[in-house]
């Protein structure tokens, strides 16, 4: 409580409180920079409370161990560390004063729960990132840009998953998929997703036929096609973005509406009895 008497002789800055705090607060974070490792600052804590609520007695008797009241604020500030969650919220009191057990929540908040990062705390959560490539129209390589992260889970949209850190991934026909990428470190994760567009090579997909109108082309707003059977419509621009267009059918016709499309070029992906066909349209 207030410096260790016994050994002051041998080693002078441990005299007083002030300086035995200051050296265990250096050696604890001197630790946990070299260990990539958080701290539970249960000193700086103990620190607070003994300069805002001299009151409240943390130490035994005997001025070594803690009191009950040290134990509760140690207990709050480990809480706080590993759920990351507002002490203040705490409701047993543990025996203590209601007033004293709030002082004391309330400094955890104020130390650990305001200041995380100053801790360490979330500074090394993973955060999920990867960009991708094309070739081939169907072939992707999956480039993980992920930080903090030590194991991975790929979901690529078509029912298909990797491990991989970096996969490479070939679609079996064209459209609009959604690939997520789960980045892990120890208990924690972190979730991205991107949308990938593709349309199938030549000998898999097919331009529009005779028998299939699609108008008007250009189109301003509405785009019909006389087609009473439609299994799935994507839409992309042309750098290969997914537009998710809102459309409708009657049983004869299906409808597309481009009115709130940017001028441009765009390509109408259908897919109607096992097979794509794509029609290249214009945006007036």
């Amino acid at each position: 409580k207030n410096g260790d008497a016994s050994n002051c002789a041998s080693w002078p800055p441990i005299c007083t409180y002030a300086g035995m705090d200051s050296l265990l607060y250096m050696r604890y974070m001197q630790m946990a920079d070299t260990n990539n490792a958080v701290v539970s600052p249960v000193g700086a804590v103990w620190k607070y409370i003994r300069q805002n609520y001299p009151l409240i007695e943390l130490y035994q008797s005997y001025e070594s161990h803690p009191s009950l009241a040290g134990s509760y604020a140690a207990a709050c500030c480990f809480y706080t560390c590993i759920f990351r969650k507002n002490p203040t919220l705490i409701t047993n009191d543990c025996t203590l004063p209601a007033a004293d057990a709030a002082k004391i929540r309330a400094a955890v908040k104020t130390i650990v729960f305001d200041n995380l990062l100053n801790w360490h705390i979330g500074e090394y959560d993973p955060i999920a990132d990867f960009s991708f490539v094309t070739s081939n129209n169907n072939l992707f390589t999956f480039t993980n840009l992920s930080g903090n992260a030590t194991s991975y889970q790929w979901n690529f949209g078509d029912g298909d998953t990797s491990t991989a850190t970096n996969p490479v991934h070939t679609y079996a026909m064209g459209g609009n998929y959604n690939v997520t990428l789960i980045a892990n470190h120890c208990d924690f994760s972190n979730t991205i997703s991107h949308s990938v567009s593709l349309i199938t090579s030549s000998n898999e997909n097919h331009s529009m036929s005779n028998n299939i109108q699609f108008y008007p082309n250009p189109v301003s707003n509405q785009i019909t096609i006389n087609l009473d059977k439609v299994d799935g419509i994507y839409v992309v621009n042309s750098i290969g973005k997914a537009c998710n267009p809102s459309y409708a059918s009657n049983g004869t016709s299906t409808s597309i509406d481009f009115s709130d499309f940017a001028t441009g070029i765009y390509f109408i992906i259908i897919s109607t009895n096992g097979k794509l066909w794509t029609q290249k349209m214009i945006k007036n």
